[in-house]
């Protein structure tokens, strides 16, 4: 069997699309809740809903690192659905629908987030091109 890579995207870029899908993406801990294994990342402005209990599961002494607003860290995991009855950290104004399912985290506190955003979305816009240039030759 052969291992599946994840596809690297800004988290701004995270829509249903993905749904069930291996993602990499980096993010700022914007806010956790003492009893909830979600934590919300942001970047740019947009947030997204990361399930870390898998990670916790499997790594306590790592804990504390990722309940630690404002630290960066990189995500893998699976985009799912957010269960209507899972508890989410509440941050007025969002309706979330989708949660990033992480099996690891990473801290990055000395990664350039402009350069690794800027080289993630000139990859996106490539691989956009190159479909619709496929597209458009069938």
């Amino acid at each position: 069997m052969g291992r599946e890579s994840a596809r690297v995207i800004r988290l701004s870029s995270v829509t249903r699309e993905h749904l069930g899908q291996r993602i990499r993406l980096v993010g700022r801990v914007f806010s956790t809740d003492s009893v909830s294994p979600i934590i919300w990342l942001e970047d740019e402005g947009y947030y997204r809903l990361v399930d870390i209990s898998i990670t916790l599961a499997s790594d306590n002494s790592n804990m504390d690192l990722f309940r630690q607003p404002k630290s960066h860290v990189m995500v893998t995991g699976y985009i799912e659905r957010l269960e209507a009855d899972e508890p989410v950290p509440p941050r007025p104004g969002a309706k979330p629908d989708l949660v990033v399912r992480a099996f690891l985290i990473q801290s990055v506190p000395n990664l350039n987030i402009r350069a690794w955003r800027e080289s993630v979305q000139a990859r996106e816009e490539l691989i956009e091109r190159a479909r619709q240039i496929g597209s458009s030759n069938n």
